[in-house]
């Protein structure tokens, strides 16, 4: 038996309706293909569920298709609720997302979704000049709706910069890009993130490898360059690996974290005193750091510099 259901197909499809104490049930096999812009007709029907429904109202689907194979079964009456298990190969899709200044493209991908949770693994995400490969996990079927994603890939620190303003992120980290007036560069990126609700605060962690990094802080002139290293980060603090940072005429090597509320920070080079100062401000200053500096109305001049930081 072969179907269609708007502009998807069903294909092989095998069913079997039966009574079980006297509740009509339907079961159901089938395979085809899934077009991605069928989603808002879909969310209209009977039993869509209202996770997704919330989610997907934020999403403008463009293009997309999907193999799919389904398993199904339900009860045939009011309110409609199918336990189901399928998995979807996507090919091609393409959406936009209010929250989002540019479009998604998922190249190619594989997903398993049941009633319960829906999984991916290996799906090939880029938007703007960023290329990122991604797994996770989101368990819609719970209560609080957990969900974790792990990704890895390159990525573009405008297109970072960008999404780093919405409410995609949250408040702690807007606020402490919003001193920023520019960010460029590329590198190449690995995180993962948690979280037990989808409105609690996340946990992260990760790491950055930097590729001509450039950061300009909102009322000066010269950027700060993070020439090489790596830099690991999480939602208690970040840390430095053979990092190297330019600014002017200034070079400094960093080494250390600095990690709900302590510090150890190694750092040595050459500095340029006039525009490090002008820096204290930002966010790249830890309140400790900017201590130092109390009662300081100027500095100027080079010094080579070997410090450490402990606190």
């Amino acid at each position: 038996m072969e179907g269609r259901i708007f502009h998807s197909t069903l294909e092989k499809v095998n069913g079997t309706f039966y009574e079980l104490l006297h509740i009509p049930t339907l079961q159901i096999d089938c395979q085809g293909q899934f077009d991605l812009m069928d989603l808002p007709s879909l969310m209209k029907t009977e039993g869509f569920p209202d996770s997704f429904s919330n989610v997907l109202s934020s999403i403008t689907m463009l293009s997309g298709k999907a193999q799919y194979t389904l398993s199904a079964k339900g009860v045939i009456k009011p309110p409609l609720q199918f336990q189901h298990q399928g998995t979807y190969t996507l090919s091609k899709v393409r959406f936009n997302h209010q929250q989002i200044p540019f479009p998604i493209l998922i190249g190619d991908g594989k997903i398993q979704l049941s009633h319960k949770d829906l999984q991916w693994s290996d799906t090939k995400v880029e938007f703007g000049h960023s290329s990122l490969l991604m797994s996770g996990l989101w368990k819609h079927g719970e209560r609080d709706h957990p969900i974790e994603t792990l990704a890895k890939g390159r990525i573009d620190l405008k297109n970072l910069f960008a999404l780093s303003q919405t409410s995609l992120f949250p408040e702690e980290i807007r606020s402490k890009t919003s001193g920023f007036e520019s960010l460029s560069g590329t590198g190449q990126i690995a995180f993962k993130l948690k979280s037990q609700t989808v409105s609690s605060h996340l946990s992260f962690e990760g790491e950055f490898v930097p590729k001509e990094v450039s950061l300009l802080q909102r009322g000066t002139a010269i950027p700060l360059v993070f020439k090489e290293g790596m830099l690991s980060f999480s939602n208690v603090g970040v840390g430095f690996s053979k990092a190297k940072f330019i600014l002017g005429k200034s070079s400094l090597n960093v080494d250390g974290f600095i990690k709900e509320g302590n510090i150890n920070l190694s750092a040595w080079g050459s500095i340029d005193l006039k525009p490090l100062y002008s820096l204290l401000p930002s966010p790249l200053f830890s309140d400790q750091m900017r201590a130092s500096f109390d009662g300081v109305q100027e500095l100027s001049g080079e010094i080579e510099v070997r410090l450490k930081w402990l606190g």
